[in-house]
């Protein structure tokens, strides 16, 4: 791997792959699914490029700059300055207008109450913890779960204490008053996420990232991006498809799948397993058939779809490393597990999707949902939801399963489902035709 290729020409470096990916895929699914896979590969826009803080930050404290090229390096120092430039322009007349609404609507009194140097304060254009834990204690569906009586106990004291943080350590440094009401606490906060947004969209819309983004989104699909979505789709903050709504009546959808791999940005982050998280773009883009994704009953309902994804990544990325072939990744680098998160929940799902690959591979491609109840049972919607509730619960603080009567009982009982003649006989009704 040529580390230059982070930095230029990603795609096109990229595209000589593609026929060897498209063949890894079709030995997989079928011959029969040959045209679905290659045409929502191609269909799909695919793209590796970083901010350019994320490309700067790489090459000078990441990576041996040894490695690359001195007209690259310039190259970079170049976007990194401009694009700084721009971004620091956008924030001063951003920051200006939230002071302005600090003045006239929270009514701080005047500019001098307002600690504009505090950290907590310059953070509303990152995703940093203000905007993650103070802005959960106070949104609409904080209230609801509140006035929930259902609630457990313990919820209901995370988002008081969430609220009484803001109120006690992080009030005087945005607008110096005293225990501000939560109404004006949740006003403030509001305004400071639809500035993060505006911010975001400005960024991409004047910047040479965020406009090489657009022309390519429009020249493959000849569709005209709003600013909110070529912000979306620009600010990815991790490697994702999204899928991308163009149009909508009662009767269709026009859609289009869209790929981001930030490949610095991952570098940056420590993800070094570059073609494990393509890859698992790809299986998602293959198996996607708006609005659902391979094995999702329904869209909140992920977890499941994305263990089995990444235990499939893990796996092709494997077989092509064994073949010689390289996309992203560092011949000299070997790890493949331990990086991402629904690695977790491998030891109560692994030999589960492992032993019906079969059935799981064909429902998803096919997006053929029905099908995992046809075999499965009722448990199997049970048994999707009860990794969604694990994974969740354990989002911040360290796993720790146990096989519990719970997991024992659902695999038994969907397994006990599969092997009935009643299974069997409804199996017959989703056989795949040709168009």
């Amino acid at each position: 791997m040529n580390v230059n290729n982070f930095f230029v020409n990603t795609n096109d470096y990229f595209e000589s792959f593609k026929k060897v990916l498209f063949e890894k895929f079709i030995s997989y699914y079928g011959e029969q699914y040959r045209n679905i896979i290659i045409d929502r590969i191609n269909s799909c826009y695919i793209d590796f490029s970083s901010s350019p803080i994320e490309d700067y930050n790489y090459a000078f404290f990441n990576c041996n700059t040894s490695l690359i090229d001195k007209e690259i390096i310039e190259l970079i120092r170049k976007r990194y300055l401009t694009y700084k430039k721009i971004s620091d322009d956008i924030k001063e007349v951003l920051n200006q207008k939230y002071l302005d609404f600090l003045l006239n609507e929270i009514k701080v009194g005047n500019y001098d109450n307002i600690h504009k140097n505090i950290d907590c304060f310059l953070n509303m254009f990152t995703l940093g913890e203000f905007g993650k834990i103070y802005i959960d204690g106070f949104t609409i569906d904080s209230n609801n779960i509140l006035n929930n009586l259902e609630t457990p106990t313990k919820i209901k004291k995370s988002i008081f204490s969430n609220r009484k943080n803001f109120n006690n350590d992080n009030t005087e440094f945005a607008f110096g008053l005293k225990k501000p009401s939560y109404f004006l606490a949740y006003k403030t906060i509001e305004f400071r996420k639809k500035i993060h947004e505006e911010y975001e969209m400005l960024l991409a819309q004047k910047s040479e990232f965020g406009q090489n983004i657009l022309e390519k989104t429009e020249n493959l699909h000849h569709i005209e991006l709003s600013a909110d979505t070529l912000a979306y789709i620009t600010f990815a903050p991790t490697a994702c498809c999204n899928n991308i709504i163009v149009s909508e009546t009662d009767e269709e959808i026009e859609w289009y799948s869209c790929i981001r791999v930030p490949l610095t940005l991952l570098l940056n982050r420590g993800i070094s397993a570059l073609d494990t998280n393509i890859i698992h773009e790809l299986i998602h883009c293959i198996e996607t058939l708006y609005p659902f994704v391979g094995i999702e009953l329904y869209s909140e309902n992920t977890i499941a779809n994305e263990i089995r994804t990444q235990k499939l990544a893990m796996e092709i990325t494997e077989e092509l490393h064994k073949e010689g072939v390289y996309i992203f990744n560092n011949p000299q680098y070997k790890q493949l597990y331990r990086e991402s998160a629904y690695e977790r929940l491998f030891p109560i799902s692994f030999d589960f999707f492992n032993k019906y690959e079969d059935i799981f591979k064909d429902c998803a491609i096919r997006n053929d949902r029905l099908l995992l109840i046809a075999s499965f049972g009722k448990s199997w919607p049970i048994y999707s939801k009860y990794l969604d509730d694990i994974f969740n619960k354990s989002i911040d603080t360290p796993i720790n399963i146990e096989f519990d009567n719970t997991y024992c009982d659902l695999i038994s009982d969907m397994e006990h489902f599969y092997n009935s003649k009643d299974c069997s006989h409804k199996r017959k009704v989703y056989t795949y035709k040709k168009n």
